[in-house]
C-alpha cells in the first residue's frame, strides 16, 4: 500500500486530492545529498474511507500500545519494582 518517495520541499502528512482520493505521507525524514535536503518518505492514495479507516487502525493501536504500558507499569508496582 505504501510505496517510498522522495520530495525536495517538505511534504504535508496529508494532502486532499480530487474525486474523494487522500495522499498519506508518513515517516518523513531529512537527508542530505550534494548539499541539498532531500525528503524521503512513504506515501499511499487512498479513497476518504480507506483513510478513516487507516485513523482508526492507528488511533486503536495507540489505545492498545497504551493498555500494554499501563498493565506492565500496574504489575511493576503491584511487585513493588516502582
Amino acid at each position: 500500500m505504501f510505496t517510498r518517495a522522495e520530495a525536495n520541499e517538505m511534504p504535508r502528512a496529508v494532502e486532499p486530492l480530487k474525486y474523494g482520493k487522500v495522499r498519506v505521507n508518513r515517516n518523513i525524514t531529512t537527508e542530505t545529498r550534494d548539499g541539498a535536503t532531500v525528503y524521503v518518505y512513504e506515501t499511499a492514495t487512498m479513497t476518504e474511507a480507506a483513510y478513516a479507516a487507516y485513523v482508526g487502525a492507528q488511533e486503536a493501536e495507540a489505545r492498545r500500545e497504551a493498555a500494554v504500558i499501563d498493565d506492565y507499569t500496574l504489575a511493576l508496582i503491584e511487585e513493588g519494582v516502582l
